[in-house]
């Protein structure tokens, strides 16, 4: 596993500095200097700059009174934000391995271990210029000072060593440096460029833990010498953590043994567990001390285990909620826990009490208020799913519309049920809950081992009082699907999941090219959204006449009764996909440098490029150049060369890129396809450099013999390889290919030929 910082202890050695801002007088902070950002509609938070009567240097600081309201699920922040006022400029760090500055908490944070300070460089590096001046334009790169605010009056230095990392959502210790954790900004090129910093921004955020939500924090903190420096830098130090977990109230598939994923690699892979005694399985992974990491157990890959929010082993932060530990300076050995709670050993199976609700309230078509309700199910005695005998009776002692029942059942077992009204052959079972049920159909539960008593669920419904389906709906018949070989589908992220691409997945059944889900949502709630072709992969660009807010979401306000969402074309405002309009693209890469895979090189990609297992490329010259030529409607696509041919996205082969040619979370290469014939430059395997020999100036040109020139020889060419059935080269399809047909034949020799008599 690779390392994931480089930066522990400082020690200072060279005087030499510069200074950013020295907050002398107040030129160096008013509202000319800061932009003002917060969360939260209610506009209450504030940040407030003026003169301090005390400094660090005896020459003058800022004094800054903060407000942050706790306003949204995982709480609120409160920003000052300053960008480089010349245009054309940027401030340029990379003489430097520090950026530090003294501060002084005035007044502390009002509420203990609820605010943290983040400092912020903005990169703009993948810019065109450097005229940028929104955070949406930008890399965000964070610092994380954890009590910083918390601390009494006094003096302190804070030095950040000018190191990055990316790794996405890890809130790491400032004395690590800056982690671009992908929450805001743009993807950028993954590279902290220190020569390209447009501005900086100090963002005072306060988390939400259980019961405060709507509340404020307050504090009051002096800043001084905001300057770029130079210190000795140690590497940091690094521990074995040996995770644990007891898997024995789990059935476990022998194929795919228990798996680990956490956020020490951004959660990009899963690792896999090894068996102990009795049903214990565990793991070592290096870790950096003194950080605090999220984790899960898994049964099998990324089927993670669902953990209780607000238990004692947890964290939850908006939908997710996960395992923490705390690194200490030493290897150390967790206790093994249960998978799926904070016990350190399973609890026996025990009969315990489940109470079923049904709300009648909402008296479906077919429901008769003259019959009573009953349940039936998979653990009902003698008789499984009986509704002539046995059904079980539920009673509504309060006369106000929602039937309960209680019966005693063993612990951890698995179990399906449905509500009737009635019984016999004229009750009429639930047939509506598609959205709630499993496969069969039926609802479903895991008995936990404890008492529990369910929501009064809608009968016939999957809905609840408040709540109400919204049917989103997409026209995908521009797209190749998922990841072209079907692993990867049709996702929807918005406000309603905290943007996550991956929980719901849209279907379509009847192979109209139109993809739906249904979502339970509460009435009056206004919902952002975006669909996803495969994910995380292939997010949508919604266009501005339909885009709402500075993402340019989807949006609307969810109705008072189940609503169907009219289709719309994928990446468009339209609610019909019109024409597709198909480019010829050609790909090459150089592998002279490699030791090539005997099963061959391909290009792979979300879409069209055909998702992990990729597209074929050849070397017909065996000069190992290896080129593929395919059609592929307009759009953006990522993708990488890939040394082997491979089914899984996380198995090997895959090219690591870093530079101007890497895009995104994972260093994809990037293609735009906006005209018919497109001949990507032969590159070199894992880097940026192009082959000093491309081809691709002249692609499409008729110049069949590559002389740079389109003449009869290349007509002789041409009619001499078919004649003979000369197979032609990938790159000499590329040339002689005039009319981006994908094919090199007596079409091309007309096209030729009427050139020749025109010029």
């Amino acid at each position: 596993m690779k390392k994931l910082l480089f930066i522990s202890l400082i020690f200072p050695i060279i005087s030499q500095e510069l200074i950013v801002n020295s907050f002398d007088n107040q030129s160096n902070y008013d509202d000319t200097y800061w932009q003002l950002d917060m969360s939260g509609a209610s506009g209450l938070g504030y940040a407030n700059c003026s003169s301090s009567n005390i400094s660090h240097d005896n020459n003058g600081a800022v004094k800054i009174e903060y407000n942050v309201q706790n306003e949204e699920s995982w709480g609120g922040f409160t920003k000052l934000s300053h960008f480089h006022p010349d245009p054309e400029s940027v401030y340029d760090f990379s003489d430097f391995n520090v950026i530090s500055f003294w501060y002084y908490n005035e007044l502390p944070a009002s509420e203990i271990d609820r605010m943290d300070l983040r400092f912020v460089l903005y990169d703009v590096s993948t810019s065109p210029n450097n005229d940028v001046y929104s955070e949406s334009q930008v890399e965000y790169f964070y610092s994380f000072h954890f009590d910083m605010l918390d601390m009494a009056p006094g003096w302190n230095k804070v030095e950040i060593p000018l190191t990055g990392t990316n790794i996405p959502d890890q809130s790491l210790p400032y004395t690590f440096g800056f982690n671009n954790t992908g929450w805001n900004g743009i993807p950028g090129d993954n590279n902290f460029d220190l020569d390209s910093i447009k501005g900086f921004a100090l963002e005072f955020f306060v988390n939400n833990p259980s019961g405060t939500a709507g509340d404020s924090v307050q504090g009051t903190i002096i800043l001084d010498e905001l300057k770029a420096e130079n210190t000795e830098i140690a590497e940091p130090e690094e521990v074995t953590v040996t995770f644990q977990v007891d898997m024995s109230n789990e059935n476990i598939n022998p194929a795919c043994p228990p798996s680990l994923a956490g956020s020490w690699n951004g959660w990009q892979w899963t690792e896999t567990l090894e068996e102990g005694q009795d049903n214990i399985w565990s793991t070592d992974i290096t870790l950096n001390s003194d950080v605090t990491y999220e984790y899960k157990f898994g049964n099998c890959g990324w089927s993670l285990e669902d953990l209780e929010p607000g238990s004692e082993c947890t964290n939850t932060t908006g939908i997710y909620t996960n395992r923490f530990i705390q690194t200490s300076n030493q290897d150390t050995v967790l206790s093994p826990v249960c998978y799926g709670g904070c016990e350190q050993e399973c609890e026996q199976p025990d009969l315990v009490l489940v109470t079923f609700q049904v709300d009648t309230n909402n008296n479906p078509n077919g429901y008769d208020d003259q019959l009573d309700m009953f349940l039936i199910g998979s653990f009902q005695t003698p008789f499984a799913w009986d509704i002539d005998l046995f059904p079980i009776n539920l009673e509504d002692s309060n006369d106000d519309g929602i039937w309960n029942t209680t019966i005693s059942i063993l612990s951890g077992t698995y179990i399906e049920y449905k509500f009737t009204n009635g019984e016999g052959g004229d009750a009429l079972i639930e047939n509506n809950i598609e959205n709630c049920s499993n496969d069969d159909g039926n609802r479903y539960l895991t008995v936990p081992y404890q008492d529990i008593t369910l929501e009064a669920t809608y009968f016939n419904s999957c809905n609840s009082e408040g709540n109400v389906t919204v049917t989103f709906q997409v026209d995908m018949s521009n797209q190749e699907i998922g990841g072209g070989d079907g692993a990867c589908g049709v996702h929807i992220g918005g406000s309603f999941n905290y943007f996550d691409w991956w929980v719901d997945e849209l279907s379509d059944d009847n192979d109209d090219d139109i993809w739906k889900t249904d979502i339970i949502l509460e009435i009056g709630d206004f919902i952002e959204y975006k669909f996803a072709n495969c994910g995380s992969f292939g997010i949508e660009t919604v266009p501005d006449d339909c885009g709402y807010g500075e993402d340019l979401n989807r949006s609307f306000t969810v109705p008072s009764q189940d609503t169907i969402i009219s289709p719309v074309c994928f990446e468009t405002c339209s609610q019909e996909c019109g024409d597709i309009s198909y480019s010829t693209v050609t790909f090459s890469v150089d592998m002279n440098n490699e030791e090539t895979s005997e099963t061959g090189v391909f290009v792979s990609g979300p879409g069209a490029l055909m998702g992990p297992s990729g597209i074929q490329l050849y070397d017909n010259d065996n000069d190992d150049i290896w080129t593929g030529t395919i059609s592929v409607p307009y759009g953006e696509y990522y993708y990488k060369f890939r040394n082997g041919y491979y089914t899984e996205w996380d198995a090997d082969g895959w090219e690591e890129l870093s530079g101007n040619c890497a895009y995104g979370e994972f260093s994809d290469r990037r293609l735009i396809v906006d005209e018919p014939t497109i001949c990507q430059d032969i590159v070199n395997f894992g880097t940026c450099e192009t082959y000093e020999n491309s081809f691709c100036a002249e692609c499409g040109s008729g110049d069949a013999n590559q002389d740079n020139l389109t003449d009869v020889l290349d007509v002789v060419v041409i009619i001499t390889s078919i004649i003979n059935q000369i197979e032609f080269s990938n790159i000499e399809i590329c040339h002689a290919d005039i009319n981006s047909d994908g094919l090199v034949n007596v079409l091309d020799v007309v096209v030729i030929v009427n050139s020749i008599i025109s010029s």
